[in-house]
């Protein structure tokens, strides 16, 4: 059994559509991100760093099915399951195994958190990781051109097999140099020195997206009134936190699909957003940075596709705070463009550097 960690150090998984649920676990000092129970991706992925899962789901069998694919995926990540009033609770706590409890009701956030304490102390399941199908694979293309794989992993002629014999070279034959084709006379060429000299000077001149993110966040905390914000910026099919003040630790490593309401409220339909305790919305916000805070406002930062998230426990965002805070989103749009500019540059030279890891 291993010492437990200061809570404000463990970092928990909470799967709920109950917005009480993880903000009562923060308020026991928990460092919470909280994810609803249909973005399943979203919850399994989390899984691999948290130091903990709550899982309130619907009935016993999906808490069942969903600890069973944790560890079919070599997670050993303690879990909590949060039982109800529908039946098949003792056959679950029967079945789920190490590091993995059911909690009875009836529930209270003391009985909570001394059960969640508990498994955090006795650490994570030794799980062996999944088998790899990639031999596997391998194997049945080699097969296809009568070719097997041999247990040091080189390719040999396959004596039994009825296809065509294969010769497998033992070096590739030389490849014809094909002359260069000349450049269109119509379009002008820059030297290629030329050109690395204007990159180099125009990157120099850039920040990365990390430090403008900072930077414009904090100027959207002040100018609103908040007592924290982020700033959420697409790469690929997610948008990440780049960055943020007021954030608790797991928060800067949050991630949200396309599907999620604020990312298409606010991206895809160009809405601002504010959110009060009271608002049928703030369900929707589970999964979201701040989504914890009492006074949620959100905003787009459209030239990139992004999303400016405030907060604050006290007074209500009004109309002012909204427009002010669709301005400094504007303001921010040309930094936040060469920033990401400058990551795509830098992105696509990275292969093409002689460091050595």
């Amino acid at each position: 059994m291993q010492p437990p960690k200061e809570r404000s150090a463990t970092s928990v998984v909470v799967v709920t559509r109950n917005a009480t649920l993880p903000v009562g676990l923060i308020h026991q000092g928990y460092d919470v991100a909280d994810v609803r129970p249909d973005k399943y991706g979203e919850w399994m992925g989390n899984a691999r760093w948290a130091d903990a899962l709550v899982l309130e789901l619907s009935d016993a069998v999906a808490a069942e099915a969903a600890v069973q694919r944790l560890r079919s995926e070599g997670l050993g990540v303690p879990v909590l399951l949060v039982s109800n009033d529908t039946p098949g609770w003792d056959a679950t706590a029967a079945h789920v195994g190490g590091a993995a409890r059911v909690l009875p009701l009836p529930i209270s956030l003391g009985l909570l958190t001394a059960a969640l304490d508990e498994l955090l102390a006795a650490g994570p399941l030794d799980v062996p990781p999944p088998p790899s199908n990639e031999n596997e694979l391998l194997s049945k293309v080699a097969a296809s051109v009568g070719l097997a794989i041999s247990d040091s992993g080189t390719l040999t002629p396959d004596e039994s097999s009825p296809l065509p014999r294969v010769r497998v070279a033992e070096e590739p034959p030389p490849s014809p140099v094909e002359p260069l084709v000349a450049a269109d006379p119509e379009v002008p060429s820059v030297p290629i020195g030329e050109f690395a000299e204007s990159v180099l000077a125009w990157a120099s001149e850039r920040s990365d997206v990390r430090e403008t993110a900072e930077v414009v966040v904090a100027e959207l905390a002040e100018r609103t009134g908040a007592e924290a914000a982020a700033l959420l910026l697409p790469d690929g099919a997610e948008w990440r936190v780049a960055g943020g003040v007021g954030l608790r630790p797991l928060e800067h490593r949050l991630r949200l699909g396309a599907d999620h309401w604020l990312v298409s409220t606010v991206v895809e339909h160009g809405e601002g957003v504010v959110v009060d305790d009271s608002d049928g919305a703030r369900d929707e916000l589970i999964g979201a940075p701040l989504a914890s805070w009492a006074r949620v406002l959100a905003v787009p930062v459209p030239a990139v596709r992004g999303v400016f998230v405030a907060a604050r426990e006290g007074e209500a965002f009004d109309g002012a705070a909204l427009a002010t805070a669709v301005s400094v989103a504007g303001e921010a749009n040309p930094m936040l463009t060469d920033a990401l500019a400058l990551r795509a540059v830098a992105r696509a030279l990275a292969p093409f550097t002689d460091v050595e890891e």
